[in-house]
């Protein structure tokens, strides 16, 4: 299994959070690091991934409704994926 942790203070841009998230994942250059594009790639994941969303004020305060759809989507696609796992820690 793939454990992956998303610390919002180590981001400052979202792009800088997708470029990690694509190189964490092994996704394609074909990634849009867009969160429709994230959402596209994670609901068809086939590897076992866990995702430990840290610092979640701090994801709201730096992306505002950005983090906040963001986190939506990570739910969203464990409740699709049984392959998925989130866990948001909430600070």
């Amino acid at each position: 299994m793939k454990n992956v942790t998303i610390d919002a203070t180590k981001f400052n841009k979202k792009e800088d959070l997708h470029l990690y998230l694509a190189e964490q994942l092994g996704l394609s250059e074909r990634y849009g690091k867009t969160i429709d594009s994230l959402f596209d790639n994670l609901k068809g994941f086939e590897e076992e991934v866990s995702f430990k969303i840290k610092s979640r004020s701090e994801m709201l305060g730096k992306f505002g409704t950005y983090g906040e759809y963001l986190i939506r989507i990570f739910n969203n696609v464990a409740a699709q994926n049984d392959k998925v796992r989130v866990e948001v820690e909430n600070d």
